[in-house]
């Protein structure tokens, strides 16, 4: 960003906004923790509109907080439990997703890497398999 576009009042303030996100990008992973918990929890008790809603506050913040792999992952996530608000759970995909979550954080995948790239293709490769008759 191109502080020259500013008053020096609104750089102040842009960077005082700068160092709030940067404060919390240092924690967002106990934040991210807390909503896979709320996550496993809707799923557990059948409830997608929770699940759905959990995803999109992954999906929303996680880029902020320096965490773009957690969007992407959840936002697809997402997309495949509005997917099954007609059809019912399905256990294997969930599972995949909640592992995938769970893999984020124990491995600290905030984004591209090659173990970010091999658990994508893993997922992709798992989707595939579950549509295969």
């Amino acid at each position: 960003m191109v502080m020259n576009n500013y008053t020096p009042q609104q750089q102040k303030m842009l960077r005082q906004a700068q160092a709030v996100i940067d404060d919390a990008s240092d924690t967002y992973d106990e934040i991210l923790k807390a909503h896979i918990r709320d996550l496993k929890e809707s799923l557990a008790e059948g409830n997608l509109t929770e699940s759905c809603r959990v995803c999109y506050r992954i999906q929303t913040q996680a880029t902020t907080f320096g965490w773009p792999l957690a969007s992407e992952i959840a936002g697809w996530f997402k997309r495949l439990l509005n997917s099954q608000q007609d059809k019912g759970l399905d256990s294997a995909i969930n599972g995949l997703f909640l592992d995938s979550l769970d893999i984020l954080i124990t491995e600290d995948l905030k984004s591209d890497s090659q173990a970010a790239i091999k658990l994508c293709l893993h997922i992709e490769s798992e989707l595939k398999a579950t549509e295969s008759p």
